[in-house]
């Protein structure tokens, strides 16, 4: 039985051991359940060890009786996390990964292997292994028979919060929330759905995210792998820096880009117990089986790993410009972060009441160096967010703001201290009574969109030099129109034509015939198509 991290299979196999006991309690079977947790066993190679140390941790006084009744046929093994156990004594480099994962397991593969016909179920995460082909050899499964557990159809999940008190199976629950029964149980044992549903104190996915990885890096910090769950986090968060690269901002990330991380991280090579770590990080699932790379789950969870990697270096911006491998991904981005880490950001700094000085702190070291494009491209987001204005000059260059509205309001902060160069953006705001003094500087810039303004001569040269523009977009109202820069007879023209088209698209007759008209006539290109 296989699934992505908390899709259920610990839950699934603990269902499986009540119902089975349950017969055998019935006397209906002789054969009674055994459920063995891998996490608890890591090195072992001996079978009956493996059944002998399960026994007496349960405080079964006789671990030879479970040991003989095994080998009688009376047990049916339920075997937990095969992808939690670890192998001592090889020292892993992901050359030897399939042979280290293969050896992990050897104490597994003969349980099975000698295992009477009783039947037996063994699970774990579906990324382990690189395909199925590897996942029979190395677990020693013959015709057996491959699972999948999946994440919840939104009946389903009515259907499990319904088994906690308190947590409003039937309310309305936030479109972030996961679909997966662990993370689903993590805020509803903790009663935080009532508020998730409320929708008054209910965390957005920024929050939301943040706090599911802090209790799911918790729960990793119980295997063992000698590390604890905020260094698990961090190796997490700096993958994150690594998947801003590809397109999606997803990945693929590399097996040796996860090596580097826990290098840069832990500032050591990882062992065969970190190695193992590496590999199944709970938020990422697998990309290509083939040469065994990984990806993001969720583009919001990245994000918000992002904007952890972006506060940590606006905490400490010397200690981190001296991490290779984040200032070679910061090199090679040429994306600005997303709304959601860059909020995460602005959320961690707020707190400190020293948001400015840390800022400038950071721009201070930036204006010091030539590379690390891709930072100054993501504290200009924070920047224009968060409405911190800067007494520093920030130059941005060679970077995208797709995706995103950057706006400029005439009650804002000044930004006039940050500009832009050969960037590109989807959607520029600039407020109709916005004075010139307060925009940033944007030079060779390609902007797909831009609100606010009807015209390239109704902008300032000195603000936007050999810029090129694809459209122009005037305010949505007649007010707005009042309100820009344009002459008495031209602001009357196009409150004219803005109404005119309102009536076109609800479809009123004489306005439709005269559209249609003008139209053929060649006297005014306006047709009900324009709306």
């Amino acid at each position: 039985m296989v699934g992505q991290y908390g899709a259920g299979k610990s839950m699934t196999l603990r269902e499986v051991f009540y119902r089975l006991k349950a017969r055998y309690l019935k006397g209906s079977t002789v054969k009674f359940p055994v459920y063995v947790n891998l996490r608890e066993h890591s090195g072992q190679k001996d079978l009956v060890e493996i059944l002998e140390r399960h026994a007496r941790g349960i405080g079964f006084d006789s671990p030879n009786s479970l040991v003989r009744a095994w080998r009688a046929g009376f047990v049916i093994l339920l075997i937990d996390g095969f992808d939690e156990v670890t192998s001592l004594g090889v020292q892993g480099s992901w050359k030897k990964l399939k042979e280290l994962r293969t050896r992990s397991l050897e104490g597994v593969r003969r349980l099975i292997r000698d295992s009477a016909e009783t039947g037996i179920i063994v699970s774990g995460r579906s990324h382990y292994f690189e395909d199925y082909k590897e996942l029979a050899a190395a677990l020693g499964l013959k015709g057996s028979r491959v699972l999948s557990v999946d994440e919840f159809t939104e009946t389903q999940m009515r259907q499990f919060l319904g088994k906690f008190a308190d947590s409003n199976a039937g309310g309305t629950f936030p479109n972030w929330l996961p679909t997966r029964p662990l993370l689903l149980g993590y805020l509803a044992s903790r009663g935080l759905l009532m508020s998730l549903s409320s929708g008054t104190d209910a965390p957005d996915a920024i929050d939301g995210w943040d706090y599911l990885l802090e209790r799911i890096y918790e729960r990793e910090e119980l295997i063992e792998t000698n590390l604890d769950g905020a260094t698990l986090r961090r190796i997490l968060e700096r993958a994150a820096s690594v998947a801003r690269i590809s397109e999606d901002g997803l990945g693929p990330i590399t097996r040796s880009d996860l090596f580097a991380a826990f290098t840069e991280v832990c500032g050591y090579e990882p062992d065969d117990q970190g190695v193992l770590a590496i590999q199944r990080l709970p938020g990422l699932g697998i990309y290509r089986a083939e040469d065994e790379s990984r990806c993001f789950v969720d583009k919001e969870l990245a994000e918000v790993c992002n904007g952890r990697e972006l506060f940590r270096f606006f905490q400490a911006p010397y200690a981190a410009v001296a991490e290779k491998l984040w200032v070679d991904a910061m090199n090679n981005c040429d994306r600005a972060i997303g709304d959601a880490g860059a909020e995460l950001a602005l959320r961690k700094l707020r707190p400190t009441n020293e948001a400015r000085g840390l800022v400038r702190q950071a721009i201070a070291l930036l204006n010091t160096r030539s590379d690390l494009k891709c930072v100054r491209g993501d504290i200009a987001s924070v920047a224009m967010n968060g409405g911190i204005e800067l007494d520093l000059s920030l130059q941005v260059s060679e970077i995208s703001f797709f995706g995103k509205i950057v706006e400029f309001h005439s009650d804002g902060v000044s930004a006039e201290q940050i500009s832009f160069s050969h960037c590109l953006f989807d959607t520029i705001l600039l407020e109709a009574d916005l004075q010139s003094n307060k925009m940033p500087y944007f030079d060779n810039c390609l902007i797909s969109r831009l609100t606010g303004r009807m015209s390239l001569a109704d902008l300032p040269k000195e603000k936007f030099s050999e810029c090129e523009i694809d459209g122009f977009e005037t305010a949505n109202t007649a007010d707005g129109i009042r309100s820009a820069q344009l002459s008495r007879g031209e602001k009357i023209l196009l409150v004219t034509l803005r109404n005119f088209m309102f009536k076109v698209c609800r479809g009123e007759p004489k306005a439709r015939s005269f559209a249609v008209w003008t139209s053929m006539s060649g006297d005014l290109s306006l047709t009900s198509s324009a709306c």
